[in-house]
């Protein structure tokens, strides 16, 4: 009888730690899904930025807010038209292996990082400190996303995401 408590009492508290970790599993995933989710692998600038000119075709705008970037890989919830796109220029401020800062001339930074940044590199595409570029891209979520590169000092350029708005690194789909 003595031994049957005993077994007893040790299953209880291995299911005990066993629900437990899960809920705490459970816990760290939904915060680690719930703060990956802005952005999704795109480099953004605030809507904010775009009205001020830094999202403008060819505009100079006003001092803008500071950009804003997302990691993981994104892609958006609706088709973009040729109408969306919008042409931004620059100068890139900064390179390492993880970060290229391009500084636009409405003077907002937009960092290109993650998966965007690696596909670029997978590419061949290059930048260096001081090359002017422009950034092709459109609004998606009240930010600024990055679809193609052109670095204007060596006229080389890397499309980063469709006329669609469809990541280069997301495969084809169900296109086939």
């Amino acid at each position: 009888m003595f031994k049957k408590i005993i077994v007893g009492a040790l299953l209880v508290g291995l299911i005990g730690v066993l629900i437990a970790g899960a809920v705490v599993r459970t816990n760290a995933k939904a915060g680690d899904g719930a703060a990956g989710e802005a952005g999704r692998g795109r480099t953004t600038v605030s809507a904010a930025t775009a009205a001020n000119g830094g999202g403008q075709r060819g505009g100079r705008g006003a001092q803008s807010e500071q950009a804003v970037v997302g990691s993981g890989q994104g892609v958006p919830q609706a088709d973009v038209t040729a109408e969306d796109w919008l042409v931004v220029s620059g100068t890139v401020t900064s390179v390492a292996d993880d970060l290229v800062e391009i500084k636009t001339d409405a003077d907002a930074v937009i960092p290109l990082q993650g998966r965007p940044l690696s596909f670029a590199a997978e590419q061949g595409f290059t930048l260096k400190v001081g090359d002017p570029v422009t950034l092709s891209g459109f609004e998606e979520n009240g930010a600024f996303t990055v679809g193609k590169v052109t670095n204007l000092s060596d006229n080389s350029s890397v499309v980063l995401r469709d006329a669609n708005g469809r990541p280069g690194w997301a495969g084809r789909g169900r296109q086939g």
